[in-house]
């Protein structure tokens, strides 16, 4: 159970937020639980099911019920909120509690603690061992005492709000003995006309650990969601998250430093244009034995053309056959989509007290509008002629003397030896009308 659930309902707090400055200060609460009622019932009809809804002086709570995925799904996304039908599906029979408070302060119009109030059938219908049975009964127990809660809080404008989330701290005494952590997790957005348009988010940290010592920390995550146009599909999304470490004591650490990632789609007459760049300062690997780091590590890439209407299909499961699957397949690739990276690369590589120079990549795909799917799962090969790749790869002499020395390259490296380029050595392989080469040499 994520936060989407709880970001979903902010949709109720900006229909209370609108008659802040349209009413006197008299009927001001009159006029905002009325405006939240008339919201609640088109809920019901969005999938939700009012469950309870109890009214006092400037005080309301209610409870909804996560009733139809598809409606709830449509819902989500025209509030500008990413959700697919799958995880809209995990949510149903999820009752949630809101605990609206009405003119909180002086800075807020109105405020919600939003709180799970049991778990989604699916969780609880599926068939469960006796170690799963426990970790459903802590969280049971958790949600007795509100150990899941996000609080919430819309401006008197109705455009802007701020929250945060419950920090955790549990330890769950199954076989393994997890211990989870989440601190700091705090947030802040802007809304149009009850829509999302902007959302900012800092988390401290987040952890587990089980009694083996193995365990996944994440330390100082920021993350920027800006909705740039009219479409789900017309956003911006920008993070950084300072350190990941997984590891296990005394066995191996993994450790990466100073991720950062931005990410651009842009619908374009129903065609999605979207483009992920990635960095890391270092990524190391520890073992008993060695140690090995990464350094300054880029990853950019690219996909241009891709059918909207059939990537709804996709990301819905709407075909209910492979045939429909196919077809769906299909009309996302019948515009021409052009897959690229741009630019994969590794500054260096270091390995023990060696410093070696690393390498560059770039990579790009052609599909015909004529691929068919059906054909490729039959018969790879008799669609190759539908492919227009290239792959260019260049590494550091240094980097190269390393693999040629592994005896499982050797034969590779004399069958096909690298173009040499003065301090890096290059392999450019090729995909052209079926024929596959590589450095101009055939490959058969």
């Amino acid at each position: 159970m994520n936060k989407k659930w709880g970001i979903a309902l902010l949709g109720l707090l900006a229909a209370a937020g609108l008659f802040y400055f349209t009413v006197g200060k008299g009927k001001l609460i009159e006029e905002m639980q009325t405006q939240v009622h008339r919201q609640l019932s088109v809920m019901a009809q969005q999938g939700f099911k009012v469950e309870t809804a109890k009214k006092a002086k400037d005080q309301e709570h209610i409870v909804l019920v996560f009733e139809d995925p598809q409606k709830i799904t449509a819902l989500f996304q025209a509030q500008g909120i990413h959700i697919t039908p799958e995880t809209a599906t995990m949510l149903q029979g999820l009752k949630v509690a809101v605990d609206l408070r009405y003119l909180p302060d002086t800075s807020h119009a109105v405020a919600a603690d939003i709180y799970p109030l049991t778990l989604p059938k699916k969780l609880l219908q599926e068939k469960a061992d006796p170690e799963r049975k426990k970790v459903i009964a802590h969280l049971q127990e958790m949600l007795k005492r509100k150990a899941i809660l996000l609080h919430v809080a819309l401006s008197k404008t109705g455009s802007h709000f701020d929250g945060s989330m419950k920090d955790i701290n549990e330890t769950i005494q199954n076989q393994n003995v997890s211990h989870i952590t989440m601190k700091g997790f705090d947030f802040n957005g802007d809304m149009k006309q009850g829509k999302l348009k902007a959302l900012h988010e800092d988390l401290k940290f987040v952890g587990i650990e089980d009694k083996q010592g193995l365990h996944t920390n994440i330390k100082d995550i920021h993350a920027d969601y800006i909705i740039t146009g009219d479409t789900p599909y017309d956003d911006t999304l920008n993070y950084t998250i300072n350190n990941i470490t997984i590891g296990q004591k005394d066995k191996f650490a993994y450790e990466m430093n100073g991720t950062h990632v931005d990410t651009i789609s842009h619908n374009q007459n129903n065609l999605l244009d979207t483009e992920v760049k990635t960095a890391i300062k270092t990524a190391t690997l520890t073992t008993k034995k060695s140690a090995l780091t990464l350094e300054e590590i880029i990853l950019e890439m690219k996909a241009d053309h891709l059918d909207i209407n059939a990537l709804k299909i996709l990301q819905n499961r709407s075909a209910s056959s492979r045939d429909d699957a196919d077809k769906a397949l299909k009309q996302l690739l019948s515009k021409g989509v052009v897959f690229e990276i741009p630019n994969f690369s590794i500054a260096r590589i270091r390995k023990e007290n060696q410093t070696l120079q690393g390498l560059t990549m770039h990579a790009k795909f052609k599909i015909d509008k004529g691929f068919d799917p059906a054909a490729a799962r039959r018969s790879p090969l008799a669609v190759l002629d539908k492919i227009d790749a290239e792959m260019d790869i260049a590494l550091s002499n240094d980097l190269f003397a390393m693999i040629a020395q592994q005896p499982q390259s050797m034969m590779v490296l004399m069958l096909f030896p690298p173009k040499d380029m003065g301090d890096k050595k290059q392999y450019l392989l090729q995909l052209h009308n079926g024929k596959l080469t590589l450095n101009g040499k055939a490959i058969k």
